[in-house]
């Protein structure tokens, strides 16, 4: 056998890296194939809190069993607080503690929830704002079935379902239900009560079981947005008073109770008077008759029901407090002093254990209120 086919024969037999640089050149050995780099990972949407209203219902978007079924009803009177990707971004849609599950597809009655416990079960949606106050959402998950479908209102039903038509939800509430608050708690007799809460809710103040006053916070469309103040039915007189604070928000929610201490006193000075004279006698020609008594309102007039005489006795006046800025809702005075920074550290064993038994009766207590205002 001569040399050149005895060369050929041995070709074969070289391992591949000695062949390659022979039929490729040198650069086949100067940059080896590169190893796939992991795609980056989009940064989180951000999540927004809120409770929804289905536009053309008359409920809110809550949780409901059909049979056996969680799904998105818009029967119930109270709403559960949802979570839900802001406007622009794609994430969860999580209503209580369930999500809007990835095994939706076209076609079925209504949509499906699982435990939004293990997010890799929950559909992602993309959220649109086609109005303030006012979103849609779209399934933008390629991995689901229901991909491209829209979050909408069952045709005649009070269900959502994910299909071609989406609705109209709109933000009944937007971010958590705050517990109200008391903008003072020093008060003079006679004053009126004001604080914030959640834009919309309807506020109590409790003391002792019994009402002292309510009043419905200012909604999220005006420049106060979330005040509230109201007048007491029995105007508070000097003396230290634990008050409640309940709010009740449009859609139904109840605001963790909140009890405040407030101080009513005269304050330094209210209601003495001009100092009287250490010597009756002192002056010539002067009657000490013609003084006016400690008891006597502005001007020596006397008589019953005078702001005096309602700081003797501790008791209100007969004609109750007058109409004027001590009892208005919101005065000059009563702006500037601050607001009540209140922890729950700040309550007793006992007394939160009074205040959980209080709250179921004062929430049913709530929702007649509020319908009851509703049907006048």
């Amino acid at each position: 056998m001569n040399h050149p086919l005895r060369a050929r024969l041995a070709l074969p037999l070289l391992p591949a890296a000695a062949i390659a640089p022979l039929l490729l050149g040198p650069a086949a050995m100067a940059d080896p194939l590169p190893s796939p780099q992991p795609e980056p990972r989009a940064a989180p949407a951000a999540t927004l809190e809120g409770t929804f209203h289905v536009v053309g219902t008359t409920g809110f978007v809550a949780v409901a069993d059909r049979d056996g079924q969680p799904v998105l009803d818009t029967r119930p009177v109270a709403a559960d607080t949802a979570h839900y990707p802001a406007p622009g971004t794609t994430g969860p849609l999580v209503v209580g503690s369930m999500c809007v599950s990835a095994l939706n597809g076209p076609g079925l009655p209504f949509a499906v929830l699982v435990d939004a416990a293990v997010p890799s079960g929950c559909l992602q949606v993309r959220t649109t704002s086609p109005a303030p106050h006012v979103v849609r959402f779209t399934a933008d998950d390629p991995s689901s079935p229901a991909n491209g479908l829209e979050l909408g209102l069952q045709a005649n039903g009070a269900l959502l379902a994910l299909g071609t038509a989406g609705s109209d939800i709109e933000l009944v509430t937007e971010g958590p239900v705050v517990a109200p608050t008391l903008d003072q708690t020093d008060l003079a007799p006679g004053s009126g009560l004001s604080g914030t809460a959640t834009p919309g809710a309807h506020v109590v103040v409790v003391r002792d079981g019994t009402v002292v006053c309510e009043a419905d916070a200012a909604d999220r469309g005006a420049d106060d947005a979330g005040h509230w103040s109201c007048s007491p039915i029995d105007a508070l007189t000097e003396g230290t008073y634990t008050l409640e604070l309940f709010a009740s928000t449009p859609a139904g929610q109840l605001a963790p109770p909140v009890p405040v201490e407030v101080v009513v006193s005269a304050g330094p000075g209210a209601g003495d008077g001009p100092d009287p004279d250490p010597d009756p006698g002192h002056g010539e020609g002067t009657d000490p008759g013609d003084a006016p008594s400690p008891g006597d309102g502005a001007g020596g007039t006397g008589g019953t029901g005078t702001p005096g005489e309602a700081d003797q006795t501790g008791e209100p006046s007969a004609d109750g407090p007058s109409p004027g800025p001590a009892t208005t809702a919101r005065t000059a005075d009563a702006a500037p002093q601050g607001r009540l920074a209140w922890t729950g550290t700040e309550v007793t064993g006992p007394l939160a254990v009074a205040l959980a038994l209080l709250t179921a009766g004062t929430g049913a207590l709530l929702h007649r209120r509020r319908r009851a205002r509703s049907r006048s």
